[in-house]
Formats: C-alpha cells, sequence, structure tokens
C-alpha cells in the first residue's frame, strides 16, 4: 500500500491535497521533525491520542516518510528498555515474580532490537543455507557423487 501511495500520478496530487486538507499528518507535509522529536519524550500512543488518529496510521506515515530515522529511534527505545531490565536484575529486592516479568519484557526487547538494528541482528550461522544432493545414476557403476552447493541467505 505504502508503493502505491508513491506513484501518484500527478494529476491527483491536487484532489488528495483538498481531500486531505486538515489532517494532523497532512499539515506536516512530510516533515517528520516534529513527531521524531516528540519521541524522545512521548510514546506512539501518546502522540496518536494528541492527534487523534490511530496508533496504525502514525506508524504507516513514519514508516513512508522516514522510515531509517524510525528505525533508529525503534533501536533506541528498545535498548532503553533493555538497560532498564538490566538495572532490575541488579536491585537486591527483586523477588521472583519480579525478575520472571523483568526477564520476559528483555526477551521481547532484545527481539524487537534484533529486528530493527542490523548491530543487534542475529548472526548467521556459518553452515546455514548449504544444500547437500545425492544423486545416484542406476545406469551406471555402484557410484555415489555427492555435490555441495551454498546458497545465499539473501
Amino acid at each position: 500500500m505504502i508503493e502505491a501511495l508513491e506513484t501518484i500520478p500527478k494529476h491527483c496530487e491536487a484532489g488528495l491535497a483538498v481531500m486531505n486538507a486538515g489532517k494532523p499528518l497532512a499539515a506536516l507535509k512530510g516533515d517528520a521533525s516534529t513527531i521524531l522529536e516528540r519521541l524522545e519524550s512521548e510514546s506512539i500512543a501518546e502522540i496518536a491520542a494528541s492527534l487523534k488518529i490511530s496508533q496504525t496510521a502514525l506508524y504507516a506515515w513514519l514508516l513512508q516518510h522516514c522510515p531509517e530515522k524510525w528505525q533508529a529511534i525503534s533501536s533506541a527505545i528498545q535498548l532503553s528498555k533493555l538497560t532498564d531490565c538490566q538495572n532490575r536484575f541488579d536491585d537486591a529486592d527483586c523477588d521472583g515474580l519480579e525478575t520472571a516479568r523483568t526477564r520476559e519484557k528483555a526477551k521481547i526487547a532484545m527481539w524487537q532490537l534484533s529486528k530493527t538494528s542490523k548491530l543487534y541482528a542475529d548472526k548467521q550461522d556459518a553452515n546455514a543455507g548449504i544444500n547437500i544432493q545425492v544423486v545416484i545414476h542406476r545406469d551406471e557403476p555402484a557410484e555415489v557423487l555427492l555435490k555441495k552447493e551454498a546458497i545465499d541467505p539473501e
């Protein structure tokens, strides 16, 4: 759907501008700096509520107008959550239930961080992506040929 928005013909832009007039994200005209600044101190839910739009609409707009910056901020948010979890583990009065909750929050933050940052992404196993194929020719003498091919992970 985002790709479709990028291929809007020039003759339709005026109609879209009229249709979106007065809407909070349209007023930004693609400038994400104010939203990105607010993300340093507010959550997506708070920003969306203040703009009277859904979180989904705000996510879609961020992904369309500033995907790299949004990815960097998402990584920073997850790092902050992970640091908070590590600090909770360091507390001496952390009971069993709090430990379990903190562990689960840390797992979620690590998973999300691995998806938003190449630096923290899961490393590919050296043997991953190897395909071994055994070919047996019944018409020839009993000989087995092994063919080993590396598969490009991308």
